[in-house]
Formats: structure tokens, C-alpha cells, sequence
């Protein structure tokens, strides 16, 4: 597995809320400046905990990775990729970004020039090389393809719709969201609970959709939680509920991928939990904090 990091750039730079170097819209072509770019994205997915910045040198340029873990293949990355453009000490400067196309084992790389179309291939599980210096970048075709058999829910069959389920990988179960909602505005933001466990939960929402109000609260009640560890979902329902004896439901569980988008796409958060239960979702209604 590559050892991934966030850029250099990111954290600072998206908190003061600096001004890079060139005003970037989703509708813009790529900048020539690296940092432009990458603080344009970081800015973008600032509440994604599953996008991930990778930074290095090629042949003395600067250079980033960006993907989102779960729908990208790592390992073909760092196979493919990383181990190539590294080992490579010189690439043809007359043509440097084609000598960087036929050097890398990849069957599937496309140049994309906008912020749009980056936005598209990350979106789909494409990592997207970009290098300081020019206004392209390179879409990489290493979508990851989950080999364990993703099954219906059997409590929750359907007719018409999907006939996909969550599993118990986090990472899986992240990936089923974007694959349904290929959208920046998905937002994944990540809390962990538990003294010993200090197990990973991801907080999901659409941005501009859900009240900000909404995940301030579930933010401040997962933060309050001061527990030794936690195995399941069930243990950190007891300390979110308003009510445990309202007969209204205060957390609604759900197998199904295409239901959690559908609640997201309503203005509700959604709880996922790392190596739990198939139902460690749940949707917080919209009345939750109101009712």
C-alpha cells in the first residue's frame, strides 16, 4: 500500500483562506502554477476526508496525485505510477508531459485541461496527475473494482432499483456513495471515537443541500462521546438520540446505497462507520435537532 499524505498546501493555505495565484471556477481551464491548482482542489473537497493529495518530485518538477481511497486502485498506482515517474531519473524536456504519457504502463491515460473535467475523473475513480508548470494534467484509467461480491440487502429487496448492498469496509462502502453521486458537493468528514479503539466514523452530506446547523450538531454530539471503544453502530446511537422512549424514529437504518443518496439528495446526514455492521448507516432527519 502507498503511504499517502495531504499536500503542503492544503490545510494552511484553505483555513487562512489565502488568495492563490490565479482565481479558479469549476467552469476554468487548469492553472499553469501547481499551487493554484492543488489549493483550488483542497478548497473544493476541504471537507472530503476520503480525497486524497499526494505530493512529490518528477525530474525536479513538482507534481501531485489527487484520488478518492476507495474508488481509486493504490496498488496500480503505486505499481504503475509513483514507482515510475520516481525511478525515472530524466524525462525529454522538449516534450516532457508525452515523454511522462509513454513512460507510465497505463492502457487507459487521457489530458484533461479544465478544473471540470479533473473534477469528472476524480469523481469517477481516475486519479488525476497534474505537474507544476502546465495547464494539463493527466487522467489515469485505474478505477478500482471491488472483488468481494457486493450483495442485495436481504431485509431490504427491491424490484425495480439497485441490487447493491453496504459491506463492512468503510472504503467500499464510501466508494458505492460516489459511484451514485459524482458530485464535489458529496462531503465526507471523518470523527473518531473511542479511547482504544479510536474507531473511524465518516459524517456524509451534500453540501449546499443540508443544513450547515444540522452537521454542527452531530459534530458536537459525536465529540462528546467519551467512551472506551466502539464495536458498533448501536453504541454511539444511545448517546446521539434526543428521545430513546419518542416513538418518532430519531436515526433510521439502511443496507442500501441508493436510500442513503436519496436521504443525502433531502438535506439528511448520514453515519458511516469503519469495519462494522452492513448497517452501520443511518440517516438523521431533517427534525431531529428541531422536533
Amino acid at each position: 500500500m502507498i503511504r499517502v499524505r495531504r499536500s503542503p498546501f492544503m490545510k494552511k493555505d484553505v483555513k487562512d483562506h489565502k488568495a492563490p495565484h490565479q482565481t479558479l471556477s469549476q467552469d476554468s481551464p487548469l492553472s499553469k502554477t501547481l499551487e493554484s491548482n492543488i489549493q483550488y482542489f483542497s478548497s473544493l473537497y476541504k471537507e472530503s476526508s476520503d480525497v486524497i493529495f499526494r505530493t512529490f518530485i518528477v525530474d525536479k518538477k513538482d507534481a501531485a496525485i489527487i484520488y478518492i481511497e476507495g474508488l481509486s486502485d493504490t496498488q496500480q498506482l503505486e505499481q504503475q505510477v509513483l514507482e515510475t515517474l520516481l525511478d525515472t531519473s530524466e524525462f525529454d524536456e522538449t516534450d516532457f508531459l508525452l515523454s511522462i504519457k509513454n513512460r507510465l504502463p497505463i492502457s487507459n491515460i487521457n489530458r484533461v485541461t479544465t478544473i471540470s473535467a479533473c473534477i469528472d475523473a476524480i469523481s469517477t475513480g481516475n486519479p488525476v496527475l497534474l505537474f507544476d508548470g502546465f495547464e494539463e494534467a493527466f487522467s489515469l484509467g485505474l478505477v478500482k473494482f471491488e472483488k468481494r461480491t457486493i450483495e442485495e440487502p436481504q431485509a431490504e429487496t427491491s424490484i425495480r432499483g439497485p441490487r447493491e448492498g453496504f459491506t463492512e469496509s468503510l472504503g467500499v462502502n464510501t466508494s458505492l456513495l460516489r459511484r451514485i453521486l459524482k458530485d464535489p458537493a458529496l462531503k465526507m468528514k471523518t470523527v473518531y471515537i473511542g479511547k482504544y479503539t479510536k474507531t473511524k466514523v465518516v459524517i456524509s452530506f451534500i453540501e449546499g443541500i443540508v443544513d450547515k446547523a444540522l452537521i454542527e450538531e452531530i459534530e458536537n454530539r459525536l465529540n462528546r462521546i467519551n467512551i472506551d471503544g466502539v464495536l458498533e453502530s448501536g453504541y454511539i446511537e444511545q448517546f446521539i438520540e434526543d428521545n430513546p422512549y419518542s416513538p418518532f424514529p430519531q436515526v433510521l437504518y439502511t443496507e442500501r446505497p441508493d436510500v442513503v443518496c436519496g436521504n443525502l439528495l433531502e438535506g439528511r446526514a448520514v453515519l458511516l462507520i469503519w469495519e462494522s455492521s452492513r448497517k452501520a448507516i443511518w440517516c438523521f432527519p431533517r427534525f431531529l435537532l428541531y422536533s
